[in-house]
């Protein structure tokens, strides 16, 4: 029974793109959100539709092949949690110690509620309990030390985030510039939730610049 009604689903989902390039074919209308438990509602990630378009040229709507492209519908009537991002920059000559946090300036963008940043504590992002994020850094540094290789990787609530690690090459004459990236994905906690950007050298490295891009994305 269940083989059937889901070959039935599949048939009819093909037989309503056949009809026009410009048919969205949707399932039942979902229930609303408050429908569900709060453990639902947490397990709830996303509904999808097919929409059929006709070839690269191709008018009307008798054509031969379609195009399929699948799409997220926000039937529940929320932001979805991709809505939750920014972009944090700094720039200047800063000494930073060992495993002690760079400092930003200012955030270019900031979107949604589970991301802020604050110049008055310009070393923490905070960021939303009980989430997955994915984040993205960059940095210029200036080693001051010949063929120092550069170490930095993100911390959660001071715990580093290993898979974050990157290191920048070392240089011979160690007043050039060099630079490196990494990047992560994790999950915060209930409670406060600060990420930060540490240099984990033992010396101290004085940094040019440092980029600091993320997005939740559950």
């Amino acid at each position: 029974m269940a083989i059937r009604r889901a070959v039935q689903q599949f048939l009819l989902i093909w037989a309503c793109i056949a009809v026009s390039f410009s048919v969205v074919c949707k399932l039942p209308r979902f229930p609303p959100l408050a429908a569900f438990s709060t453990r639902q509602q947490a397990q709830i990630q996303s509904i999808l539709q097919l929409v059929g378009f006709p070839p690269l040229g191709v008018s009307g709507a008798n054509f031969s092949e379609v195009n399929v492209r699948i799409s997220e519908v926000n039937t529940v009537n929320a932001a979805p949690v991709t809505a939750n991002n920014a972009a944090i920059y700094g720039y200047g000559y800063v000494n930073v110690p060992y495993n002690s946090p760079v400092p930003f300036l200012e955030a270019e963008v900031i979107n949604g509620s589970g991301i802020s940043f604050s110049q008055t504590t310009p070393t923490v992002i905070s960021l939303a309990p009980n989430a997955t994020y994915f984040a993205s850094y960059n940095f210029i540094e200036c080693p001051l030390i010949a063929n120092l290789p550069v170490r930095l990787l993100l911390t959660l609530n001071d715990v580093p985030l290993y898979q974050s690690l990157s290191v920048a090459p070392p240089l011979t004459d160690g007043e050039s510039r060099s630079g490196g990236a990494g990047s992560a994905v994790f999950n915060t906690g209930p409670g406060t939730n600060e990420l930060k950007l540490v240099n984990t050298n033992l010396e101290e490295i004085k940094f040019v610049a440092a980029n600091v891009n993320i997005m939740q994305i559950s």
